[in-house]
């Protein structure tokens, strides 16, 4: 390209072309004005977008291909004279472009690394609009001299974001989370009111076919103080989700097979997924062809989904596996949770039969109605973390019968009827060897309530949290505090145990 070009030959330059749209931040080679830019040797070019640079979620899969921002892009000639449309220092509107021409062929990376994180060729499926016809959108070009190179950052297989050196400021490149409230049950509306209280989430939708929520005002139906939020509860989940929101907070169903088509619909949208859904946790024993069609769903829109909570996702599983980080050794392990579930939210409740007869409670069990989801998936993530070799799951379920009189906000549980769920799951070896046991009593106007922790090995090691973990309130923070370690995470399905999760501030910056 010459420096003599006009506009309109620039423009016909880049119809002859094909750039698929991806994040700014997604490859990282070399560091323009405080940006990150892919840096596209072979070509000699490099394209960037102005802000959004925080997501790095995708990974290179092939080095054929130029990744540019949905939005907005900027472009550079390495090693060339100065594109001098103006001579304004400003960015300006050279034309649009309309994608879907041939694709550039790239020259062999000399340096044997990828620069470009590529979102899979089915994003640019996407790219139609209602009448069939491509997508347009502007893009921008600078002059070089604007450009400040400098190079040394991270230029793995996997490229992930390296901090920005010199940032003018923090407002440069960072933005507040969006997130979209998928779901507003009882945990749905919890979720939505802790993320209301930290800075760096911003809600921007919220999905429910309940009727008697749709059209009205989240905080309002949430019970929030601040209420009116100025977010509308909708039933349309596809209109709700082309809002492009960075996580989906999904909250609607225990059962994976009952939300698959939910969970492909946010992928497809190319938003992370924080999901309630305990099959969700670990499902790669329970349901492993859903777990490979999320996985590759996932990656193909580079995008990351993980199903957590207090129980899965916390007390039997990650906690034991962070546990055993002070073990040499470890021959079984063992967690006994005790729940209270008297000031637990109704659905919960009825979900553990209390108030029901035994004969109820029996009938409803056999029928998949009655039982806490998820012990097998706790299992099975302590097994496969600490390499045990369990071959089989045993689970078993009983109900805990009252012994006097308990009343709740929402029932009453008489003497002899079944105040909640008595369950226990087994891992065994191929020899019959039991190497994991979590047992699991959950019923209204328990007695001592504790969530206790057993390593036996070198050294035997014992956790007790008196009271134990606080229910709905745990949950909730769980979600949202997953979030900033989903949207860092690579692309795929990944577990609890996969993320680094932590204390996410109300006031900590965006």
């Amino acid at each position: 390209m010459q420096a003599g070009s006009d506009a309109e030959d620039f423009v016909d330059f880049f119809c002859k072309h094909k750039i698929v749209i991806a994040d700014a931040a997604d490859a990282v080679g070399v560091e323009v004005n405080d940006h990150f830019v892919p840096d596209i040797e072979p070509l000699g070019v490099m394209v960037h977008g102005f802000g959004d640079q925080r997501d790095a979620r995708h990974v290179a899969e092939r080095g054929d291909e130029i990744f540019a921002r949905e939005f907005a892009v900027q472009l550079a000639v390495h090693d060339a004279p100065p594109l001098c449309f103006a001579q304004e220092l400003l960015h300006f509107r050279i034309g649009k472009f309309f994608r879907g021409h041939d694709g550039i062929p790239l020259g062999p990376d000399k340096r044997g690394r990828k620069h470009y994180a590529a979102q899979a060729a089915r994003r640019q499926q996407r790219r139609f609009n209602s009448k069939g016809l491509y997508r347009a959108h502007w893009f921008f070009v600078e002059r070089t001299q604007e450009f400040d190179y400098r190079r040394g950052f991270l230029c793995s297989k996997n490229a992930r974001c390296a901090p920005v050196r010199n940032r003018k400021t923090e407002n440069d490149v960072k933005k507040k989370i969006r997130a979209i409230q998928y779901g507003v049950g009882p945990i749905g509306a919890s979720v939505a009111r802790l993320m209301r209280e930290k800075q760096a989430i911003e809600i921007i939708g919220a999905i429910d076919t309940d009727p008697a929520k749709v059209g009205r005002d989240l905080g309002e139906i949430v019970g929030a103080t601040d209420a009116p939020w100025g977010v509308k509860i909708s039933s349309q989940a596809k209109e709700v989700l082309e809002q492009a929101a960075d996580v989906v907070i999904h909250s609607t169903s225990s059962f994976l097979p009952k939300v698959m088509d939910q969970l492909l619909m946010c992928l497809e949208a190319e938003s992370c997924v924080v999901s309630t859904c305990e099959e969700l946790a670990y499902p790669f024993r329970t349901y492993p062809e859903l777990a490979a069609n999320l996985d590759a769903a996932a990656k193909d829109w580079g995008v990351a989904l993980v199903g957590t909570g207090v129980n899965p996702g916390f007390v039997m599983d990650k906690l034991v596996v962070t546990l055993a980080a002070i073990s040499q050794r470890v021959e079984h392990a063992k967690a006994l949770r005790v729940v209270d579930a008297a000031n637990r939210r109704v659905p919960l409740q009825k979900k553990i039969g209390a108030g029901m007869t035994v004969e109820e409670f029996r009938a409803q069990a056999a029928a998949g109605m009655i039982k806490h989801v998820g012990l097998p998936e706790s299992l099975a993530m302590v097994a496969d973390s600490l390499n045990l070799p369990v071959e089989q799951i045993i689970e078993t379920l009983e109900p805990k019968i009252a012994t006097e009189r308990v009343q709740t906000a929402y029932l009453t549980v008489e003497a002899g009827q079944a105040a909640g769920v008595h369950q226990i799951a087994r891992g065994t070896s191929k020899d019959g060897k039991e190497l994991v046991y979590l047992e699991l009593q959950m019923y209204v106007g328990a007695k001592d309530p504790a969530d206790t922790i057993s390593l036996t090995g070198q050294p035997n090691i014992s956790l007790v949290i008196p009271g134990g973990s606080p229910g709905d309130v745990a949950t909730a923070s769980l979600i949202v505090n997953s979030i900033p370690a989903i949207l860092d995470a690579p692309a795929g399905l990944r577990t609890s145990r996969d993320l680094p999760i932590g204390f996410l501030s109300p006031n900590a910056k965006p």
